[in-house]
Order: structure tokens, then sequence, then C-alpha cells
């Protein structure tokens, strides 16, 4: 309970109840009053993908895990389920839980422990915790009492990625300040799903909604991974927790007094019935207005600060061009690793170090055709060898491996005189390497990862000849490069498959200047719900909020012609379903016992060459659940082609006609694709051409004739 009083003393106003509590030392009192939660997560959630696998005498791995800024551990354990190489000595062997370098438990590795699987659940010390937070296991392991090789194959443990580390966390209520925006609503240290609440004015306009849309895209690119759900609650606050006001002047909410509202502006509040809740109020004298407040929010807007902000003088930022979406690899220019991930995780360090993992986004409408594969310019450092061991740095791209490159010795092979000359002009080249290599685009979808490990070999040449090196380091270079500049963008639709996993075509533009959401004409709860989570998808594939959305219902859709369309609604609410079923290629889904969703995709009848994404079915809740369960990506799985229905949570594709193109290729580009799907338009084009070269051959044999016998 100490970390507890400490962080109540440091972070509540003076005056609180919880304060004046700590001050006459009821600290039980303290840590009842304020809000509590248990956490728990598997290791795999914390981004393991892999059982940690610890070898050799002295080996160390692990993970990070982050404590909300607004949060104070009270409890924290870590379950390890694990096994061990059953020739290990007990008396000498372990594995040592760390936390940020402190030995919180030894677990003995004995022999009455050996049999299959085992699992032991460790207390960790909530005063070795902070903010950010570094978790190791090392394997401290002897096969011998005499002399060892430290690479023998019986060193080793395993630690499943199913260990699970819970923790009990105790909310501190902090002063609304909305230059730590956006805290408390989002807080990169943790790892849950976003879940927000909204609530709106009766009967919201267009304009309303399209600045709720930018509220919930700014929150979705804030989420990345973790995702974002927005539910409405019409205009009841909730009781507890956060939640975001959209209000004009007049409103009233139960124990929530507004601030006068004479232009655009934002507050921030606390939730009446729960200490540690907080409500952000985003306000407009009228839906023009309320769309300016949302802006500045999601921009974040220079002068934010106190717990009231009137905005004055705003203007948007410059509209985003094509495939300039801060999260998606450019297209215009080779990208740097570096900016794609921290320098302090492209590091590593020890003899059998982590899997070092960089994480990036595809444009999904690359055009593949004669791909010769995605050039990756790697640089990177190392310690050098002591000799040509075989040691490799391994390249994996979403777990697949692609490329190695030997990691060279010291000194160049051989002791002659060139090797001398090389080593004494280059006497660093074996610490730093630089490797070519190229990915085939079908192996980087939207959502890529790729992997480097550097994979030292073992130096023993038997026991007692060797021992290990532990101050072994490993990294990449920040100025390493992907390139994907040469590619053109074409692709063929409708693919659902690219709308599920990176909201495509709307997200070809970031801030969603060439889209439009057509709503049912009198929307309930969860048809804006639906609408602002897959807005919150958008912003979680770009990166950016959607500043130029554009909200239409089936009355006014005729205005955005121009802009791709996502149609949201049920068949019953929404009268575009009905008028555009003949669209779908497929004959209408059939209503059944259960409700049933439809996700679909053809070419837009308003515009040329625009698309339109409908996701309707049998009802809101339908509608609403299919939105949902995109985010689950074992069941999402499914979602490709031009029609997917959906039933009892799982999706089916029942349609996948390619019917139009979107996209641009360079005039001999397309010419040579499009030759290629004609085999028999190309042996026509052959034969022209040969034709064609005899008849000048012809001409030119026949000019010289007729010149020598003019002569």
């Amino acid at each position: 309970m100490l970390s507890l009083t400490l962080a109540l003393a440091l972070v509540l106003p003076v005056g609180s109840n919880a304060r004046e509590s700590v001050n006459v030392g009821d600290i039980a009192f303290a840590s009842q009053a304020l809000s509590q939660r248990a956490a728990l997560f598997t290791l795999e959630q914390l981004g393991l993908g892999y059982a940690l696998k610890l070898r050799g005498t002295d080996s160390r791995s692990g993970f990070n895990f982050n404590i909300r800024q607004d949060e104070v551990p009270l409890s924290a354990s870590l379950t390890l389920h694990y096994s061990f190489s059953p020739s290990l000595i007990g008396d000498v062997s372990h594995i040592n839980v760390l936390v940020n370098d402190e030995l919180a438990a030894s677990i003995p590795l004995t022999e009455a422990s050996r049999s299959g699987d085992l699992t032991r659940e460790v207390q960790i010390p909530t005063r070795y915790l902070g903010e950010f937070n570094r978790l190791d296991l090392q394997l401290v392991a002897h096969y011998t009492d005499g002399c060892e090789n430290p690479a023998h194959s019986s060193l080793w443990a395993n630690i499943s990625n199913k260990s699970s580390l819970a923790l009990t966390l105790a909310t501190v209520p902090t002063e609304p300040d909305l230059a730590k925006l956006p805290q408390p609503f989002f807080d990169n240290r943790d790892a849950r799903q976003i879940v927000l609440p909204f609530v709106l004015p009766k009967a919201a306009e267009s304009a309303t909604l399209e600045a709720a849309g930018v509220v919930s895209s700014w929150m979705g690119a804030l989420s990345g991974y973790r995702g974002a759900r927005f539910p409405v609650s019409g205009q009841t606050l909730p009781a507890k927790g956060h939640a975001v006001i959209f209000a004009f002047p007049g409103e009233q909410f139960q124990g929530l007094l507004l601030p006068e509202i004479t232009g655009p502006a934002l507050a921030l509040r606390g939730n009446p019935t729960d200490p540690t809740g907080r409500f952000l109020l985003v306000m407009g004298r009228d839906p023009a207005e309320l769309r300016v407040a949302a802006a500045a929010l999601a921009t974040g807007h220079k002068k934010m600060s106190g717990d009231t902000l009137r905005i004055q003088g705003f203007k948007l930022p410059d509209a985003r061009k094509p495939y300039d979406a801060p999260n998606w690899l450019r297209s215009d220019r080779p990208v740097r690793i570096g900016e794609l991930a921290a320098a302090r995780n492209l590091n590593v360090s020890g003899s059998s170090p982590d899997i070092i993992n960089v994480g990036f986004r595809m444009p999904p409408d690359l055009f593949a055709w004669g791909d010769k594969g995605v050039p990756v310019h790697l640089r990177y450092r190392y310690t050098p060898r002591p000799q040509n061991d075989g040691s490799t740095l391994n390249i994996g791209v979403n777990r697949e491996f692609v490329s190695s490159t030997t990691l060279r010795s010291i000194v160049a092979p051989g002791n002659g005189p060139v090797a001398r000359v090389l080593e004494a002009m280059l006497p660093e080249r074996s610490s730093h390497g630089e490797h070519k290599f190229r990915v085939p685009l079908y192996k980087l979808p939207p959502r890529s990862q790729m992997q480097f490990h550097f994979n030292y070999a073992s130096t023993a040449s038997g026991d007692c000849q060797t021992r290990a090196v532990d101050n072994v380091h490993g990294a990449i270079e920040p100025d390493s490069t992907i390139d994907i500049s040469s590619y053109p963008h074409l692709i063929e639709m409708p693919d659902l498959a690219a709308f599920r996993e990176a909201g495509f075509p709307f997200t070809r533009v970031a801030d969603l200047a060439q889209t439009a959401v057509v709503i049912p004409n009198d929307p309930d709860a969860r048809d804006i719900q639906t609408y602002l989570d897959l807005m919150g998808r958008m912003g979680s594939s770009t990166g950016f909020p959607a500043l130029r959305l554009a909200v239409a219902n089936a009355d006014t859709v005729d205005k955005f012609r121009d802009r791709d369309l996502l149609v949201l609604g049920s068949r019953e609410k929404q009268p575009l379903a009905q008028k555009w079923a003949n669209k779908l290629g497929v004959d209408e889904l059939p209503a059944n016992a259960g409700e049933v969703g439809m996700l679909a995709g053809f070419a837009s009848p308003l515009g040329e060459g625009r698309s339109v994404i409908l996701v309707s079915g049998t009802g809101s809740k339908a509608v609403g659940d299919l939105v949902t369960t995109m985010t689950d990506d074992r069941k999402s799985q499914n979602i490709t082609g031009s029609v997917v229905s959906f039933r009892g949570g799982q999706f089916e594709s029942i349609a996948a006609e390619k019917t139009y193109e979107i996209g641009e290729l360079p005039l001999i580009t397309r010419m040579h694709w499009w030759l290629s799907e004609r085999p028999f338009a190309l042996l026509l084009v052959m034969a022209l051409g040969v034709l064609g070269s005899g008849l000048l051959i012809y001409r030119s044999l026949h000019e010289r004739v007729r010149q020598r016998l003019s002569k």
C-alpha cells in the first residue's frame, strides 16, 4: 500500500476527500474509495507471438508492460507456464524473474519438478513498478559440476506465451486540464481497446455527425492496434467512467452544468457520479461550430490548457494527398526503418537475443504484375564474432523466412598480404554490415511486420575450452530503407478484403476528403454507433482524423457523386440498400429466424470511377454486430470478394466478382499487362510486327535494286 499512499499524496488535489483520508492515515479507506480494476494479460497479448526459448548457461529475454499515468498498482503477479531440460542440476539451476532489473523471485529448477509442463505464480512487489516496465526471465543453468560447454543442447528452458500477468490497479483522480489530452480518454500505456461513450444532441444533423466522426476517427488513430468502440447513449450521461458530450446552448444534463457557449469551444468536466470519470465537452452554437471544435480537438489546437478553451481563428490543415497517410508506407520515396520503429526497439543484446519486430502498413492497391519484389536496403551493427562461425542475421516477414546474411568475424579469412591490407583499410568492416534483398509483394498484406534475428552460432569446441560471451549486442540501423515507390497503384474492385484490412478505398485519402457516409434518414443509437466505430477503424488505418468527411442520407446523396460512398443501415431503414440491390451480382440475402448482416461492394451508380461499400442487414443490431466482429482477425478472414454474409457470428463470402478497376498504370506497363492477359492478341501483335518488319525490309531491298538499275 506504500506506492498507493505516495501516488495519492503526489497526485490528488489538495482538499479532496481522498487526499484527506491519506493525511489521516486511513489508507484502506482511500483505496476502497477509488475506482479499482483487475487486468489480466497473457504474454501473447503483450506482444509475444511465440514461446520464450532460453538457451545456454545465462540467457535472458522478456517483454514490456505499462501502467496508465492515472493508475497506481495495488498488486501484481506473474503466472508462469514453463518447462526445462531434465539434465539440469537443481542445486545451481534456476529462473530469475526480474522487474526493471530488480529481482522479484528465483524459481529453482529442482529434480522434483522436472516432469511435463509446470506452473508457478510469482508475486511482484509493487514498489518495483512504474509507468513503463520491463519484465525479464533469466535462465541460469548448469548440467555438470565440472567444466561445461555453455552452448550444450541440454541447457534450455521454455516459457509459454500463455503465461499471464495479473494487475490490480486503482484510478487516481486528476485535475481537468486540456493540455493533457488525449489523457485520460486515451493513454498509450494502456493496451486495452478504447471504449468511449458519445452523448449527442437529439435529431443530430449531418454536420453534427461529421463532428462526431472527426472525434471518433481521431481516437481510432490514437488507438492503433488496440481498436476503439463508441457506444451512443442518447442524452443520458454514463454513471461511471469517461464520455464525450456534443452540446449546443440550452441543453441540460442532470448533475452537469455547461459553460456559456458563445462559439466553438472545448471543456473538461468531472463526472458528477464518479470522482475518477471525466467528460470532454465539444460545444458550438450550431453544427458548423461544433465541427470546428471537433477539428481543433483532433489536430491539437496549440492553445489548449485549463479546463475550458474558446476556439478562435482556427483553420484546417492542408488537404491530404492520396497515399500520404501517416500510418502507411510512403509511395513516393524510400522509407527509413527509423520512421517505423523507435531506435531503442531496434537494439538487442545477449548471445540469444530477442527478435526485433518492425510493423508497418502497406497500401492495399499496389500493382504486383511482373513483381520483382520490394527492395530493402538493410544496414546493421553487431559485436564482431571472434571467428567465422556461421552466425547469421535472419530476416522474416510476417513470420516467414525471406533472407539472411552472414555475420563476419573480427579478422578477414586467411593471413596473407591481401587480407592484412583489407583489414588495415577497413578496420570496422566486421562490426557494420549491409544487406540488400527483395520481398515478394504478395507476402506483404496491408498490416505487415518484419522480423530481424541475430542468430549467433556457438564458438565452443568442447567442454572447458570456451566461455560464454555476455557483452554481445546487435542493432538495425534506423537509416535502413524499404522502398515501394516503383509500384503503380491499380486494384481490381470490389475487394472487401482491402476494406476489412485497410478501410480501402476510403482511406486512400487520409482525411477522407473523397468519402461520404450515407446513414439512414432516421438513425437510432445503434446506427450512429456503427458509423462511429467504422470511422474509428478508418483513423486506426490511416493514423489521421477524418477532417473532411461528409455525412449524407438517401435524399442528399446525389450531392456527393464525386465521392466514394459508405452506405450504412438495415434494409428496412436504408432506402439505398433496396434501390441498389441489383448492383450486388447475387440474389437478395434471404431472411431467416436469426439476424443476417451483409457486406457488399460495387461500382458507384452515381460517379464514374467511384465505389460503394454497403454495410446492411436485417436490423440495426445485425449491422452493428457485423462491424464489431470485423475487428476479430480470426473471424474476419473470410471477408473477401464482393459480397459477404454474416450469420451467427461468422462471415461467409458468397460472391467474388471483379468488375472494375481503380488506379492508373504507365502506358507501357498497361500494354504489357493487357497483352499478357490475352495470348491470342499477343500472337496477333507479333504476327503484325513480323509482317510490318517484312514489308519494311522488302521496301528497303526493292529501293536498293531500283537505285542500282537506274545507274
